[in-house]
């Protein structure tokens, strides 16, 4: 596996890529993974995924993060100064991709 910085390196690639045109949801190859996001709301939802991992699945994933998110921190949004500033919203990520990280529990 190539360490965590490479898929950041290829997170925040995509990340500045996007613009208003840009499509709601996309699957992007980059073998032997695949990058999926979300865009609700005006906020961006991404995650990195195996290639083997079903891509239904991988969108079902970051639409409950974007349900959750709203639920919790919809009226911060306009408040973040910078990307990243829902810290506090990282332990229910941490349930939330336990739940969905193997593929047949759902």
């Amino acid at each position: 596996h190539p360490d965590l910085s490479e898929f950041q390196r290829q997170a925040k690639l995509i990340l500045k890529s996007l613009n208003r045109q840009s499509p709601a949801r996309q699957v992007i190859s980059s073998p032997p993974y695949v990058y999926y996001y979300l865009i609700e709301s005006s906020v961006c939802y991404i995650c990195c995924c195996d290639s083997h991992y079903p891509a239904a699945l991988a969108m079902q994933y970051l639409e409950a993060v974007h349900n959750l998110f709203q639920e919790r921190h919809s009226h911060e949004v306009n408040q973040f100064s910078r990307p990243y500033s829902a810290f506090a919203f990282d332990s229910h990520l941490t349930r939330l991709r336990k739940e969905y990280l193997d593929p047949r529990s759902h």
